[in-house]
């Protein structure tokens, strides 16, 4: 699974939050940059379940 599709399954699934999603990998790691309007607040350990649970689910589907 490419950079491309890890941010399309992760934006599908914090599209509620209004974040916007970046993914690259480098080195073997993968790097998740999520921004939002500086006028919205969010709750971290809620988006890092969802990315958690996200990755899991696509490395469960042969995606990593």
């Amino acid at each position: 699974m490419d950079e491309v599709e890890i941010a399309k399954a992760l934006q599908q699934d914090l599209d509620f939050h209004k974040v916007k999603t970046q993914v690259r990998r480098r080195n073997n790691q993968l790097h998740i940059l999520l921004t939002r309007a500086e006028s919205s607040s969010v709750n971290y350990a809620s988006l890092f379940k969802i990315v958690q649970e996200c990755l899991q689910h696509l490395k469960g589907a042969g995606g990593g």
